[in-house]
């Protein structure tokens, strides 16, 4: 759900500094220090009723290959 564009629109404070939410993904840029962590919640709507698969979540360095972590996809049920 892209609040920016919907009335239910909230100004909240978060901790990344831009993010582009297409269909069917959501990129989110912030800066994070050595040993510093950082949360980032989207919100998701189900359309259509059915089983289907989560990608995995993938944080990546925009220049350093060796720094990025991933969580694993998974199957999940929308009834």
């Amino acid at each position: 759900m892209n609040d920016r564009i919907t009335d239910s629109h909230q100004t909240t404070s978060h901790d990344y500094d831009y993010q582009d939410i297409r269909d069917s993904k959501v990129h989110t840029f912030f800066d994070l220090t050595n040993k510093e962590s950082v949360q980032v919640r989207i919100k998701l709507k189900a359309t259509y009723a059915g089983s289907y698969y989560q990608p995995k979540i993938l944080a990546e360095s925009m220049y350093t290959d060796q720094v990025y972590a991933e969580e694993k996809g998974f199957r999940c049920i929308v009834r």
